[in-house]
């Protein structure tokens, strides 16, 4: 059942704190006022945590159904920490009230959560910045002995994994155990048998050379004509070097180098905030240079992260400036990426004048290519083989990714560095990577590669006997 707001519409509003540009964010308008409030904390979360465009869609949604609950109910709680807590009830349950047009399905609780912690944070940052005149939606109170047994366990948890754990003090420790929010988020079922998610090794090699084969592709001709070496190349980064799909969109043409005979070096930047590429620190003679600045002063272009619309990629963490993405899996594989992508970028389609860009993947006009192609195009490729594109069946993009570490699981690769190999939030606090780090998480990968042969799954040659020539033949 899809949600209709009754009281809240949303435009884009522009947000200004100072003489520099405004921060763009999604307004809330109620009766036709703005709630300049939650544009204020909006848009301060985007200056301050960067967040994601997802995570303003989920925001935003909180705040509507709020207000719809809370207008509709008007007069019926005595205050709003217990109009809240019926709210957040409602959330899972669902709601049905025809005659006031408040209907919405019953959310799953991961979902409800998310929206609950949301409007805590939300509340919490309103009363502050109301020097207390706001009431607060979701306040503390004395956790009862059950609750700070649990209390206890998630907070040596949170302990064990913080990286700033050496800085919080015992009274830290007594706030977060002696005390709980009044709206608690609710436990998460789990299924006791999870689908599959990993890309099977057996359909690979058909996806990539059947999938993305073009209708209009001709016996004998170069792959260049014949595939779509593009789609190719993305997939063998999300399948064989564990990316997520978004990363391979933020990847610009100097992010891959060659590193020896027969190896490639790649490097995914965040996309703002992350040192510029050499060249453009000397261009604009400024060695400070990150590559939010250098997209805009270069180009006129916003990051990808930041872009609105289909020029949108995303980005798992704002702690990690830069990880080296590291190879893992037969090969054979990692020939063919290397032949692929010198292929590539001698037939690679440049931007048009005016229109120039630095990112790797273009379209056909030399555009920088969308996720939302790909994805498409990922879809129809897996169809194409026979297998269904959802995620449960194996078939999106990211199973590419859960099949990069199932590989690295079943070779016994140690799982601290299979946490580092696949960039893990757990392992974020390292936040840089070290060369001589990366180095011996290279040299345990090149060990756990020779064990895969030792898994019948991974036996035999991956390449198709008909692909080389098409590779050759440039």
């Amino acid at each position: 059942m899809e949600v209709v707001y009754l009281h809240s519409i949303t435009h884009k509003t522009d947000v200004a704190f100072d003489l520099a540009e405004p921060v763009s964010v999604t307004g809330i308008f109620v009766g036709g006022n703005l709630l300049f409030s939650a544009a204020k904390y909006l848009a301060l979360k985007k200056i301050r945590n960067n967040v994601s465009q997802s995570w303003e869609r989920q925001f935003i949604q909180s705040i509507r159904l709020l207000i719809d609950y809370s207008i509709v109910h008007e007069g019926h709680f005595e205050n709003p920490k217990e109009m809240f807590e019926l709210f957040s009830h409602r959330l899972i349950d669902g709601v049905c009230m025809p005659k006031e047009g408040l209907l919405w399905s019953p959310k799953q609780t991961d979902t409800a959560n998310r929206l609950i912690k949301h409007l805590t944070t939300f509340s919490d940052w309103l009363y502050k910045d109301s020097d207390g005149r706001s009431g607060l939606l979701n306040p503390l109170r004395e956790a009862t002995p059950a609750e700070k047994i649990l209390n206890l366990a998630a907070y040596n948890h949170k302990m064990n994994n913080s990286f700033l754990k050496h800085t919080y003090s015992n009274e830290h420790k007594e706030q977060s155990v002696n005390y709980t929010r009044n709206v608690r988020g609710l436990p998460t079922s789990r299924k006791p048998e999870q689908p599959k998610k990993a890309f099977p090794e057996e359909r690979f090699m058909s996806l990539l050379f059947e999938g993305f084969k073009k209708k209009s592709a001709k016996q004998d001709a170069p792959i260049l004509h014949t595939h779509r070496v593009d789609y190719i190349l993305i997939t063998l980064l999300l399948h064989t070097y564990g990316l997520r799909e978004s990363e391979a969109f933020q990847l610009y043409v100097s992010d891959i180098k060659p590193a020896g005979e027969n190896e490639v070096m790649i490097q995914v930047f965040h996309p703002s905030k992350s040192d510029a590429p050499q060249y453009a620190k000397s261009e604009f003679n400024n060695q400070q240079l990150k590559r939010g600045e250098y997209l805009s002063k270069k180009f006129g272009m916003k990051d990808r992260k930041t872009q609105r619309g289909k020029l949108h990629a995303g980005w798992k963490s704002e702690i990690t400036l830069m990880f080296p993405a590291f190879f893992f899996a037969e090969p054979e594989y990692n020939d063919l990426f290397i032949n692929l992508f010198k292929l590539y970028l001698a037939g690679r389609v440049e931007p048009l004048e005016g229109r120039e860009h630095p990112f790797l993947f273009t379209n056909e006009v030399g555009d920088p290519l969308t996720l939302a192609a790909y994805v498409q195009a990922h879809e129809r490729a897996v169809k194409k083989i026979g297998m269904i594109p959802l995620l449960e069946y194996s078939g999106k993009p990211h199973c590419h990714r859960h099949a990069y570490g199932q590989r690295l699981a079943d070779a016994g690769v140690d799982p601290m560095i299979i946490k580092d190999a696949m960039h893990h939030n757990s392992l974020e606090s390292q936040a840089a990577y070290t060369e001589a780090h990366s180095d011996k998480i290279r040299s345990k990968l090149r060990n756990g590669i020779s064990k895969l042969n030792e898994n019948t799954a991974y036996n035999g040659s991956v390449l198709p006997a008909s692909i080389q020539p098409l590779i050759e033949n440039t």
